[in-house]
This record gives C-alpha cells, structure tokens and sequence, in this order.
C-alpha cells in the first residue's frame, strides 16, 4: 500500500466500488492506532442520536474521505493516512458532542459504556498502583461514577474529548481513595495510638469502646476536636496546628491539655489505665 503504484490500484478499485470492505479494514487500523496513541474513545461517540459502534463508525469515514478523494486527487498513502485521521478528528469531536449530550439527558445505553469501560480501567489503576488491599475498588468506582453523574446531569458539565472525561473520572478516584485511607487510618489510630485513651478491656468491646471514644471526641469544641484529630491521628506537630489555627504555640498546648481533661473526665475511673498530660 505505501507505494505509490499501489495506492493508486487501490484509488481506482474503489472508484469502480471493488474495494470498500479493504479500505474499511485500513482505516480501522490507521484510526484505533491513533485513538490509542491519543487516549481517545472510539465507542464514545453519539451517530444519529445512538451510541455508535466503531464499525459504523470507519464506514462513515470512507464515505466521507472518498467524497474528498473524488475532488483532489491524493496520490500517496501518508497523504490518505493524513486525510482520514483528520475526517475522523472532526467526526470525534462532534460525535462526543452528542455523546456528552447523551451524558447529561442520563441516556442508559451511554452511561453503561461509560460506566463499563472505565470500570475496566479502575481495576487496572487499582492492581498497576498496588493499592491497599483493604480498599474495595468496586466502592471507588461507584463512588467515582455518582460523583461524575452528578456532575454530569445536575451540573451540566462537558468535556472536549473522552480523554477529558477520563482524567476528570480519575481526579475523582484519587480523592475517594485518599477519603477512604484517611478514615482508615483514623479508625485504625484512635484505639491505639493515643495513650491518653487506653482502656484496660478486652478485645470483644474493642469496637463499642472506639465508637464511645469518636463520639467524645465529637462533642469537643471546634478547635479542640481538630487539635486532637490533627495531632494524634494525623500526627502534625503543635505548632503547624498553631499555625493552620493561627493562634500560639502556647495556646495550641493549652487548648489540646484542655481538650484531653475533658476526655478524661467522661471515661469511668476504672476503665483508665494511665493519663499523659
């Protein structure tokens, strides 16, 4: 085909219409070979209000291109390669027009290919990115595709290209993993690692005795809740606390002693096993 005699047998066997399934064939390649190097979706595309197949799709192409051939002449196949690529530039970008217009009326046939498909990528990111294992990647999905359907629906909100949509859906995901290992560590901490909270118990009212510890710790003032929070499970020093507060390092220690006293003061003597101050 990249010889320019060949070329121009092809160009004549498909102005005589003995060629049309080859040609078909060509731009499938010339067009998923680019998509893929562009992060382009060739499903996501709307074609007469339905969600295309990519069949379809490389047909409307060549009609399109040998409409154009018919009118100039191209006599190599880089410059054919050229001409496709740009049909289908100009058919993607209208076609995931309709498509995000689909999004937004909430067609079912278009966000289940949305849906499916980035479900397949989700699971990727989970397994290349050796996520914790106690992350459900099935919750960060959902969570992620509500999040994006919202946006999509109530916001209206439209991207240029799938390749928009993709990186907004995984900006999402980021911050719902991130969600989920911040509570995790913060349920994970708050029986362990704050030695002002230590409970002479046993493991069967370990999760009751959490629970009575959260809601204590709910009931403190603004700042001496975030003060505890910060300190204890998210281990930042007195004085970046001091300084996110903007108040004195002095003020954030008394604020933190006073805060741990009134803790103290609601656990029942007997259940204490020592006090830090």
């Amino acid at each position: 085909m990249e010889s320019t005699d060949n070329f121009k047998k092809f160009i004549a066997a498909l102005a005589k219409g003995e060629a049309n399934t080859r040609a078909i064939e060509f731009i499938g390649i010339i067009i998923r070979n680019w998509c893929r190097k562009n992060k382009l979706e060739i499903q996501w595309i709307a074609f007469k209000k339905m969600v295309s197949n990519d069949t379809e799709f490389y047909s409307e192409i060549h009609f399109k291109t040998m409409e154009i051939i018919r009118k100039n002449t191209t006599g190599t196949y880089s410059e054919y390669k050229k001409l496709v690529i740009q049909t289908a530039e100009e058919m993607l970008k209208k076609g995931f027009e309709d498509f995000n217009n689909l999004l937004i009326e909430k067609n079912n046939l278009a966000w289940k290919q949305v849906e499916e498909q980035l479900k397949i990528y989700a699971f990727k990111w989970h397994s290349n990115r050796n996520m914790v294992k106690d992350l459900d990647c099935h919750d960060l999905h959902w969570s992620a595709i509500h999040i994006l359907f919202e946006k999509l629906c109530f916001k209206r909100l439209r991207f240029k290209n799938s390749f928009e949509l993709k990186s907004y859906y995984f900006r999402i995901l980021e911050n719902k993993m991130k969600e989920q290992l911040r509570e995790k560590k913060k349920e994970n901490r708050i029986s362990r690692e704050i030695p002002e909270l230590f409970y002479e118990i046993g493991d069967s009212k370990e999760d009751d005795l959490i629970c009575f510890v959260k809601k204590e710790i709910n009931k403190l003032a603004e700042n001496e809740k975030y003060i505890i929070q910060e300190y204890f499970i998210y281990e930042k020093k007195l004085m970046e606390i001091a300084e996110e507060l903007n108040i004195s390092a002095e003020n954030c220690r008394v604020i933190k002693h006073r805060a741990l006293k009134k803790l103290m003061e609601n656990i029942p003597e007997h259940k204490k096993l020592y006090v830090i101050s």
